[in-house]
């Protein structure tokens, strides 16, 4: 006994086809939300769920989709980047001084900021000032 075709999702959307859109989806903006692909694709949003998970790998991170591992291709393109820097920096000793690198972490650091002098007759006492200055990196 075989149903006849009805209108209307697939009874299952988790298809090679779909998971290879949601992958292109991601790629292009990995801030997308489950709903905002369930929307742009058609897919169910427990379908795109599972696609991300499950067929791609990921896990949810602070409202984002992130891989647990790097692809080849993601891994190859740090190597090139890493050969290039280091062809440079040799090219270039000059190129170390510009470059800036941080972390998420918050650090301190003193300046020290010159008072104008009031007394130009007097003997003059120290007027340098200390000002916290809060550096940080996201």
């Amino acid at each position: 006994m075989e149903s006849e075709p009805r209108s209307g999702r697939p009874a299952t959307a988790r298809t090679p086809e779909n998971v290879e859109r949601v992958r292109i989806a991601i790629n292009k903006n990995r801030c997308l939300t489950v709903r905002e692909l369930e929307e742009d694709l058609g897919i169910p949003k427990t379908i795109v769920s599972e696609i991300l998970t499950q067929d791609l790998g990921m896990s949810r991170v602070a409202a984002k989709f992130v891989p647990r591992l790097l692809t080849q291709l993601q891994k190859n393109y740090r190597v090139e980047v890493a050969q290039d820097n280091l062809e440079t920096i040799r090219n270039n000793l000059e190129f170390l001084k510009k470059v800036i690198t941080g972390d998420e972490s918050w650090s301190t650091a003193m300046t020290l900021r010159q008072k104008p002098n009031l007394f130009s007759g007097r003997r003059q006492k120290n007027n340098n000032r200390r000002k916290r200055v809060k550096i940080g990196a996201m």
